[in-house]
């Protein structure tokens, strides 16, 4: 390979040839340099790079050291340099041989590392593009570097600053005079001030300009810089505000509020906590932390935070959907919700889509994330928890109530593609890939944004939902002082606010959250709200009925049995309590989807549990029909 490289270069005329001092770059050198008969020098800095205690090991265990590629960088073994410090080296080579041998042409031979990292150097690369073209370098092929017009900071890396663009010189393309940069300036701000007249050539090349910006984001500091001296420039001109908008950021700190830096060792590498967390979810906490111009003070654990508080929420949201509801109705017309739940979730969203436009024309980004994320907790942890049964039965076979399930369904479906829509500015990945699974063939970030179906805004009905809920809140409360547990049904309920009087369905869901028979109003009552706590008989019998039903459905589950999937139910236990399942074996059936109802001991079964229902030690088994 190098006799023939050789070769290709000994029509060529070298003024000479620096090398290596590593024994095979000098071999190599020496092959060369005969044919094309150049004088050879050593220098050390194109040295291999050096890998310390890994020298003269097998390759492969110097970079099993690193965990990423880019750790190469700032991170080496024992008596090891890092990339940044072969970099170093080399740039500093290449302005040595530049200011020693102008006009000449030399030829260079060094190896592997060395090589990758000049060539990507002198063409500005950064570390993470250096890094993802790791060993693009063919060994014995001749290749030319041309130093660049760039400047370069000591670290060898692109920088455009002070002093290094210093050494930038320019000529005047007609005269061939040299230009500098005047050292002395006004003021750098006035540059970045200038810039919405400046853009245009104002006024010289024209007398229209882009003016004003409807809005402008930078940091903090660009108070008394960038945002001041643009007003400044555009009020001497005579002209208005250059811009109609805008959002300043705070800085972004370390947990404990420090600045972040190096030197502490409390920096965050971006793409290591996006691998991790997903690039969605850091934006979402950005947009929603605080507001945008105060400081974050960064931890990585609120990330996982937002992903249980939101993300996976919503995800859920969406699974529930996808296994319960009906199908294919999405172009339904003329929809009338049959559910007061309907209602609400509808009048909810649609006042949701209102507040979120509202708050984005006005550049309230965290607000309006606040109250998509609200919504979502809304829709999951009431909405659908309170309409599950609407589901799950038809799934099961029950198609008595078959319209209510289909407006269920067609609700929820409604609420999760609107709520993708607003998403999609927030969180472009998610959504995207939420849109799809909601059976979209487009792109959710070619879809319209959402209108507002006003009609579908019923302040009263949100107004009395908010009242039912912080009710159940308080009625809970009460059980749990009482020690109740929640499956346990209580006589009544009663409320001193008769805003809820008549209204059957608000008062069905208010006694089913709180599990009790009946809601009574009483204003002369002491307490707003009121729990009747006493245990009858026969309400102690449907509570066991409820503590059996569920540790059924548990053993279901356990079983992998799907919804529709009906059982035979093998129960034995003391003689008083099988009496108790006699007498509620309708009910039972029902709701853990049993065909047969045995209450004996067998053999024959796909899963099984002994344990205490109540006061009452149980054996339940499982076979599925």
């Amino acid at each position: 390979q190098v006799t023939k490289a050789a070769q290709k270069l000994k029509k060529q005329k070298f003024d000479l040839i620096i090398a290596s001092p590593y024994y095979r770059a000098q071999q190599t050198a020496g092959i060369i340099a005969k044919a094309v008969k150049a004088k050879i020098v050593t220098d050390k800095r194109l040295s291999e790079i050096d890998c310390g205690i890994f020298n003269w090991q097998p390759v492969g265990l110097y970079h099993s050291w690193f965990k990423h590629k880019q750790d190469r960088w700032t991170m080496a073994p024992e008596g090891a340099e890092t990339l940044a410090d072969l970099r170093r080296r080399l740039v500093a080579f290449i302005r040595d041989i530049d200011k020693k041998y102008k006009n000449k042409k030399i030829l260079i031979v060094s190896h592997g590392d060395p090589f990758w990292i000049l060539e990507g150097a002198m063409s500005g690369k950064t570390e993470s593009e250096l890094s993802d073209r790791y060993y693009n370098v063919d060994n014995a092929t001749p290749f030319t570097i041309e130093p660049p017009v760039l400047p370069f900071d000591d670290e060898g890396r692109l920088d455009m600053h002070r002093p290094y663009i210093d050494q930038i010189i320019l000529r005047d393309p007609k005269t061939k005079k040299e230009l500098f940069r005047v050292p002395e300036v006004c003021d750098v701000w006035f540059d970045s001030g200038s810039m919405p007249m400046a853009q245009s050539h104002y006024p010289f090349a024209t007398k229209q300009i882009d003016f004003p910006a409807d809005y402008i984001c930078e940091a903090i500091d660009q108070t008394r810089g960038w945002f001041y001296t643009l007003l400044a420039v555009a009020t001497a001109l005579g002209m208005e505000a250059p811009y109609k908008n805008v959002i300043c950021l705070g800085h972004i700190r370390d947990k404990n509020g420090q600045k972040m830096s190096k030197s502490k060792g409390n920096i965050v590498e971006p793409m290591a906590i996006m691998n991790t967390h997903g690039a969605d979810v850091l934006r979402w906490y950005f947009f929603t932390a605080n507001d945008p111009g105060d400081p974050k003070d960064f931890d990585e654990a609120d990330l996982g935070k937002i992903t249980r508080r939101f993300v996976l929420i919503l995800y859920n949201s969406f699974v529930f959907w996808n296994s319960y509801a009906k199908r294919g109705d999405r172009a339904r017309t003329n929809f009338q919700p049959t559910s007061v739940l309907d209602q609400w979730v509808l009048a909810s969203l649609n006042s949701t889509v209102a507040q979120v436009t509202t708050s984005l024309e006005k550049y309230q980004v965290g607000e309006a994330a606040r109250l998509i994320e609200s919504f979502t907790d809304n829709l999951s942890r009431w909405y659908i928890r309170r309409s599950r049964d609407r589901f799950q039965s038809s799934v099961r076979g029950d198609l008595s109530h078959e319209a209510d399930w289909e407006s269920a369904s067609h609700t929820l479906e409604t609420a999760l593609r609107t709520i993708t829509r607003l998403l999609a500015p927030f969180m472009p990945f998610f959504s995207e890939a939420l849109y799809s699974s909601l059976g979209e063939a487009t792109s959710v970030h070619l879809a319209d944004w959402p209108e507002t179906q006003n009609t579908l805004i019923n302040k009263e009905l949100l107004k009395d939902m908010q009242l039912v809920r912080d009710v159940a809140a308080l009625a809970l409360g009460l059980r749990a002082e009482a020690k109740i547990k929640i499956r346990q049904p209580l006589g009544r309920i009663r409320l001193k606010n008769r805003s809820l009087e008549g209204k059957a369905e608000l008062l069905k869901l208010l006694a089913d959250e709180v599990n009790v028979k009946s809601v009574v109003f009483d204003p002369g009552a002491s307490a707003a709200v009121a729990l009747d706590t006493v245990v009858t008989p026969q309400l102690k019998e449907e509570g066991v009925i409820r503590e059996l039903t569920r540790t059924i459905q548990g053993l279901r589950q356990d079983a992998k049995y799907q919804m529709a999937d009906e059982i035979t139910l093998m129960l034995t236990g003391d003689e008083m309590f099988l009496d108790l399942v006699q007498r509620h074996s309708l009910q039972l059936k029902k709701m853990v989807n049993a065909k047969q109802l045995e209450l004996k001991r067998s053999d024959k079964f796909d899963a099984e549990l002994e344990t205490k229902v109540d006061e009452w030690s149980v054996w339940i088994g499982l076979r599925k029909m």
